[in-house]
């Protein structure tokens, strides 16, 4: 019954389909009353005209090339106005193509820069943290610890900026590296526990050293500190995070963040990965449309995974060095 009621229902294109079936009637009604007429009047002229056989064939020539003559123009001038028309609605066409391509352009633009925008926000946070920390009376040892973690973070924001400069641009590969993808979790998490909201969370790291990677450590220290903001924040930042580095059933390298929060609201799982996707009051849904983007740069791939604290899980696959090195 549904199906029969949905193939009754009229297409959306069938009044236009209506309104061209009667212009179209219309013209060959007018087409074949005009070569009536033509043909009555003719023969009648003839009739009228010729006194003898000869005449009325010498008639009926002229009559013949005449309604040649006169038909190739009728179907010149509706061919013109057929091709014209066809002409306007192409270039109409192509201008609305090339609208829609230019405002798609603009669109990803300001996504991008909106993304890189957001990553640099959280690391002006940790450097806003360590400078406070280098104005108090902290130990001379612990002042310069906390003064190479603010330049680490410098650093990275520098190379944001780079980026942001850099959009649309082929990626340089002098960006790209051998890494242990290991020792890179630990130095890039050192940097992230100075943020505000993660500071307080207890972060675990577990993983088998020796796992290498072609990378830009850069890149995977800018994704895992938008995974550990987001696991903060869930958690209101006094929740339990396990990151580990590990290896998917085809061997591929992997890190996964884990956190014992309340795990990803089911409204907004399919559209999870897309610009302004969040359900946070004040969330600006780019921190996982960033991540995503670090890893299709290294040819890999982000997803939701079954998490074993309870919480929400996700995992960044990257291809293997063989695989990698293929860039």
């Amino acid at each position: 019954m549904e199906m029969k009621d949905k193939l009754s229902k009229p297409h959306p294109a069938a009044p236009h389909s209506r309104k061209s079936n009667h212009e179209a009637a219309r013209l060959a009604l007018g087409y074949m009353i005009s070569c009536a007429l033509y043909i009555l009047l003719s023969s009648q002229a003839v009739t009228f005209f010729a006194h003898d056989i000869s005449e009325a064939a010498g008639f009926e020539m002229g009559k013949g090339l005449a309604f040649v003559v006169i038909s190739g123009l009728v179907f010149y001038l509706f061919a013109k106005r057929v091709f014209y028309r066809l002409a306007v609605k192409e270039h109409e066409m192509l201008l609305s193509e090339n609208l829609l391509i230019q405002t798609e352009r603009k669109a990803m633009a300001s996504m991008l820069a909106a993304s890189v925008a957001h990553d640099m926000n959280n690391i002006l946070t940790i450097v806003g943290y360590g400078v406070n920390n280098l104005a108090s009376s902290l130990p001379p040892e612990q002042r310069k610890d906390t003064a190479a973690m603010t330049e680490e973070a410098l650093r990275e924001m520098a190379a944001l900026a780079h980026r942001l400069m850099s959009l649309g641009n082929e990626k340089h590969a002098d960006d790209f590296k051998t890494i242990d993808l290991l020792e890179t979790v630990h130095s890039s998490i050192d940097v992230a526990r100075m943020h505000i909201l993660i500071r307080s969370c207890t972060i675990s790291i577990t993983g088998e050293p020796g796992t290498t990677l072609l990378a830009s450590p850069r890149l995977i220290a800018s994704a895992l500190l938008n995974l550990l903001l987001n696991s903060a924040d869930a958690t209101k930042g006094e929740g339990q995070i396990e990151v580990r580095v590990a290896s998917t059933a085809n061997g591929m390298p992997s890190i996964e963040v884990d956190d014992n929060g309340p795990g990803i609201a089911p409204d907004i799982r399919d559209r999870l990965f897309t610009a302004f996707a969040t359900n946070k009051v004040n969330g600006t849904g780019l921190g996982l449309l960033s991540v995503k983007g670090v890893a299709l740069a290294h040819l890999g791939s982000l997803a939701l995974v079954p998490s074993r604290l309870g919480g929400a899980c996700f995992r960044m696959t990257f291809p293997l060095p063989a695989d990698s090195e293929m860039r």
